[in-house]
């Protein structure tokens, strides 16, 4: 009878520890729960003894579980990121780098240079599940002649994504209008967004959005904001509601190594009175092309509308895209009335040499990295891209009648071809080689011809 006592003190002990060390694996768990059967089973120990482990077991599994629910655990992904177990709350460092070189003829007034294009650092991450936030700097690495280097804030927002499929975003951020917008820089197919981007893009600004996929293959989403191009307008500026649905026909079918997307986008809104058009560029980054006289109106009203509508077609290692942008301004001056549009287009074709999908790097009505099938180690792999886009500009509404005009020195059409070549050591390195050919209608004073040719180069890491 003492040797059994002491077997079952034994054994206790043995559980006791075994419960301690590893209470919420789920293995360990099931192999306890089987071996406690047995040795009830058995006699070996009591229905008592049975029901004191059980519950001992539950609570050190219970008070494990929220120790571990509670703790950050650091890895790498894509990225340096910090997450609880249960996927509630993180927090993620990110940065990326653009080192870039480009080379201009003829050069007159446009600056060969090396350039740091973006080097922006930032993070996000979610709390509590359902709140997501991201706060990014942008620092800029041309000097200002009155402020020296400027920092400036890139993205502000907080969203709540517990109404799925609803999200509520607020802040500065992204609006929702046009695809290559929505591809971040990180993966935009050239070094530079196109003539499209240039004027049409809303970019960042400050206001609201509700979006979300209101079903498979489809997305919806309308923001109130600041009117602005793409920079940090104050709140004294006008507003625009802004729209974007997209549809992929591929996804609705159930296809996952082919792309149809189409999208709509619109706008609408107030200009600011007194602010011109202007900051338009071709595909090189290079001098401004085009620029108008103010808009000065009887009534300080500016009405401004875009109307978008972009196209992407892929197969495997193929895709071809393409987007078309209208933006009216319209309004009462001394002179009379004036209904003026501004029209951009691009088509691109794009090829992974090496095979990787485009397919895989698609969700959610964008582009995003594309990840090479084998990174670059030892002196082999990567992935391999080429690709051409067309792009245009036509502003001749600007050229005679009410309003504002198109200043001397300027051109009211232009257009660009861009030819590409990408490696992509992994998922967040790329080496980009463009050349762009740039064409103009009228000879651009700065630049000091009607034509221009680029050579660019870019470096560029991200996390």
């Amino acid at each position: 009878m003492a040797g059994r006592k002491r077997i079952r003190a034994k054994l206790a002990l043995a559980l006791a520890a075994a419960f301690v060390i590893a209470p919420v694996g789920a293995q360990a768990e099931s192999t306890i729960e089987v071996l406690l059967e047995k040795l009830r089973a058995k006699g070996v120990i009591s229905e008592f003894e049975y029901g004191e482990f059980k519950a001992m077991h539950a609570a050190e599994s219970k008070e494990a579980e929220k120790k571990t629910a509670e703790t950050l655990v650091g890895k790498f992904k894509n990225g340096f990121k910090f997450e609880t177990a249960d996927k509630q709350n993180s927090i993620q460092l990110e940065g990326r780098v653009q080192a870039d070189y480009r080379k201009y003829s003829p050069g007159s007034g446009t600056t060969d240079m090396f350039d740091i294009r973006r080097a922006r650092l930032g993070v996000s991450g979610k709390f509590m599940g359902d709140w997501e936030y991201e706060v990014t700097g942008d620092y800029d690495a041309t000097e200002d002649e009155d402020s020296g280097y400027d920092t400036e804030l890139d993205t502000a927002k907080i969203a709540y994504a517990g109404l799925k499929p609803l999200k509520i975003t607020a802040g500065k951020f992204k609006m929702p209008f046009s695809l290559e917008e929505q591809t971040s820089s990180r993966f935009i197919d050239f070094m530079e967004r196109s003539m499209v981007n240039t004027y049409g893009g809303v970019g960042k600004n400050l206001g609201f959005m509700l979006s979300g996929a209101p079903f498979k293959g489809a997305t919806l989403a309308v923001a109130y904001a600041n009117t602005g191009t793409g920079v940090d307008v104050n709140a004294s500026d006008e507003k625009e509601t802004i729209l974007r649905g997209t549809l992929n026909l591929s996804e609705m079918m159930g296809s996952k190594n082919t792309i149809a997307h189409l999208g709509l986008g619109y706008t609408t809104g107030k200009f600011v009175d007194g602010d011109d058009v202007d900051t338009i560029r071709p595909d090189n980054r290079g001098e401004k092309i085009f620029d108008t006289g103010s808009f000065s109106t009887l009534d300080d009203t500016v009405d401004l509308e875009r109307k978008g509508v972009e196209l992407a077609l892929a197969y495997d290692n193929f895709k071809l895209q393409g987007e078309y942008m209208t933006a009216n301004f319209s309004g009462n001056t001394a002179g009379g009335s004036f209904d003026k549009d501004l029209d951009t287009a691009y088509i691109s074709a794009m090829w992974m040499i090496t095979g990787e999908k485009y397919a895989d790097s698609y969700k959610g009505g964008k582009f995003g990295g594309i990840k090479p099938r084998k990174d670059f180690k030892n002196g082999s792999g990567g992935a391999w891209e080429v690709g051409v886009r067309y792009s245009l500009l036509d502003g001749s509404d600007f050229l005679t009648g009410s309003g504002p005009t198109l200043n001397s020195n300027y051109t009211d059409k232009a257009n660009a071809w861009t030819v590409g070549l990408k490696w992509i050591p992994n998922y967040n390195t790329r080496v980009m080689l463009n050349y762009v050919k740039s064409s103009f209608d009228d000879p651009v004073t700065s630049i000091g011809s009607d034509e221009q040719d680029a050579y660019m180069l870019r470096t560029q890491v991200f996390f």
